[in-house]
C-alpha cells in the first residue's frame, strides 16, 4: 500500500498549475493585438517576404555613405502596391566628414497585390557600371479588413525568408 504525503501531492498541484498557467499565457501571447508601428527592413532582409494590409507601412533601413558618391535608389519601375512616403533620409554614425551611416527609406502599402521592391547601391553618375549592392523585398498587401464587420484591422508581418513570414 503506497502512502501520498501532503508534500508531494502539494507539489503535484503546484506543476499542474504552474503548466496551466503557461499554456494559458502562450494563448493570450498568440491573439495579441497587431503592432501598430511599421514593419523594420534591414538589408540582411533581402530575399525576405512580407505582408501587410493597406495603409500598413515599411521602414527600410540600409547602411550608406554618400560622400563616397554611392547612394541607394528604388530600383524597381512602377511601383503599385506600395509607394515611396517622402525623401530617403541619411543619418551618419558620427559627426566626422565622409562618416557612413544609414539612409532610411519609409514606404505606404497602398493596394492590394504584390510586387518585388528592389534598391540598388550604386554611384549614379557611373554607367554600366553594376550596382555594389542590391536588396530585393517581395512584398504582398491584403485589402484591408474592417473591424466593425467583425474582422481584425491593420496587420502587418516582419520580414520572413520567402516560404513564409512570422506574424504580427
Amino acid at each position: 500500500m503506497r502512502q501520498e504525503t501532503n508534500g508531494g501531492v502539494e507539489m503535484s498541484r503546484c506543476a499542474i498549475l504552474f503548466i496551466l498557467g503557461l499554456v494559458i499565457a502562450l494563448a493570450l501571447t498568440a491573439c495579441a493585438p497587431p503592432v501598430r508601428g511599421p514593419v523594420r527592413v534591414v538589408e540582411r532582409d533581402s530575399g525576405s517576404m512580407i505582408e501587410l494590409r493597406v495603409g500598413g507601412k515599411i521602414e527600410l533601413v540600409l547602411d550608406a555613405n554618400p560622400s563616397t558618391g554611392y547612394l541607394w535608389e528604388v530600383a524597381t519601375p512602377d511601383i503599385t502596391v506600395v509607394k515611396q512616403d517622402g525623401e530617403a533620409q541619411f543619418k551618419p554614425d558620427s559627426k566626422a566628414i565622409g562618416t557612413g551611416g544609414k539612409m532610411t527609406f519609409h514606404f505606404e502599402a497602398v493596394a492590394p497585390g504584390e510586387e518585388i521592391l528592389r534598391l540598388i547601391y550604386h554611384r549614379p553618375f557611373e554607367q554600366d557600371v553594376p550596382p555594389l549592392r542590391t536588396i530585393e523585398v517581395y512584398i504582398l498587401v491584403r485589402q484591408r479588413r474592417l473591424a466593425s464587420s467583425g474582422r481584425f484591422g491593420i496587420r502587418g508581418c516582419a520580414c520572413a525568408p520567402l516560404g513564409g513570414a512570422r506574424q504580427w
